[in-house]
């Protein structure tokens, strides 16, 4: 019997690799094609109906994707990075066979996995084969997923695509044109008519409406560079230097906890900012701040707009950033309480207390700064701090 279960819910759950992930991706890629992977269904998520082998292909861009980060930075087990890693070429085999597909649905997916694959430096050598196809092939996609995939693929491979990214700027005007029509009630019907029919006509965008293109960006961010970390305001106050100790790699089951002095020590300073950063703060600020890598998230709306930097994930400081707005501030930042910094207010610590000790400290507070909210979760805040306290994990989220 063959049966299929998502293998995101197994092997990918919020993007991080585990030990089964190298194998399951071996599995995927072997089971391409079964004459039983061409049935076709509606799949979560996903406008109109697509063969389980495209689908699986998709999945195996996800896999390749998640796979590319450095051991040491990576979502997940440094030893289950490598181990991912080294079932690239095998898996890459496999997904070739389907570069001539009839179907051009499989077709799509099996050169978005391969252009994802291929960041494998043992594969470079396929990227002059696979690039025009690319090109030819996945740029003109109806699915903007794979546009996304083929620009971000060509642009790290040396090629121009500056004509790809007028061509999107364009694809994206219109939509939002059409949708400003349709949303003004006094639009002339015979305007609001002829935005109907071009919705009618063009073809249907596949991407799964949930997509977050983390990696793939088509060079509109200015590049990092040594000085950032200096651009604030000068009247706040100046952020401190962070402290970074020995990483300690995580045990098995996930939980290790940091020693503590091997932990940063960072002080809240309510509507300012934490440690060396600051709200308000670009994301490309807020990395030099940090000095170390990240794995950065993007957002875009389901139906228009451009895609936004919404997060960024520290796992070797265990801090995450989040930031807001279509310029791309930082809003908020939350501290791992098992690897993240030790954060302190006005000297008193904020990580990793009893969890009723915690919320008593930010009662008595509270009584003289406008109260105690309990905005999610059931975790203690207050609004005339910024500040929320993972009481069950003894983390702080300023904000």
């Amino acid at each position: 019997m063959f049966g299929w279960v998502s293998p995101s819910r197994l092997v990918l759950h919020q993007e991080t690799i585990y030990g089964a992930t190298g194998p399951a991706a071996r599995y995927v890629a072997a089971v391409l094609g079964d004459p039983r992977a061409r049935v076709e269904a509606d799949w979560e998520h996903r406008a109109g109906r697509r063969p389980l082998c495209a689908e699986l292909l998709d999945w195996l861009g996800w896999f390749a994707d998640t796979a590319s980060y450095p051991p040491e930075d990576g979502p997940g087990a440094a030893e289950d990075i490598v181990a991912s890693q080294a079932v690239r070429p095998a898996v890459y085999a496999d997904v070739a066979a389907f570069f001539d597909d009839p179907d051009l649905r499989v077709r799509e997916a099996a050169f978005a996995a391969a252009g994802l694959l291929l960041a494998a430096p043992e594969l470079a050598h396929h990227i002059p084969q696979v690039a025009p196809a690319v090109r030819r092939v996945l740029a003109a996609s109806a699915d903007s997923r794979h546009r996304w995939i083929a620009r971000h693929c060509l642009q790290t491979w040396g090629e121009d695509v500056g004509e790809l990214l007028a061509e999107e700027e364009a694809h994206r005007r219109a939509e939002r044109e059409a949708a400003a029509v349709l949303e003004d009630p006094w639009a002339d019907p015979q305007a609001s008519a002829d935005v109907h029919r071009w919705l009618a006509e063009r073809p249907e965008d596949t991407a799964d409406r949930a997509w977050l293109a983390r990696q793939w960006v088509d060079g509109s961010e200015p590049a990092q560079g040594p000085g950032l970390a200096g651009l604030q305001d000068p009247q706040q106050p100046k952020a401190e230097q962070p402290a970074f100790g020995v990483r300690q790699e995580p045990a098995a089951n996930g939980w290790a906890v940091a020693k503590d002095e091997d932990r940063a020590r960072w002080v809240f300073t309510p509507f300012v900012g934490l440690g060396p950063l600051h709200f308000g703060m670009s994301p490309q600020e807020g990395a030099a701040a940090l000095g170390v890598g990240a794995t950065t998230s993007w957002w875009q709306h389901p139906d228009c707009g451009e895609p936004r930097h919404e997060e960024d994930h520290f796992p070797a400081l265990g801090v995450s950033v989040y930031y807001a707005g279509s310029s791309a501030r930082l809003a908020c930042v939350a501290g791992d309480a098992r690897r993240g910094p030790q954060v302190t207010l006005e000297g008193a610590p904020l990580v990793g207390r009893v969890p009723s000790e915690l919320e008593q400290w930010l009662l008595d507070r509270g009584a003289r700064e406008g109260g105690v909210l309990y905005p999610h979760a059931a975790d203690p805040g207050s609004q005339k701090l910024g500040l929320v306290l993972g009481a069950r994990s003894g983390s702080a989220t300023p904000s």
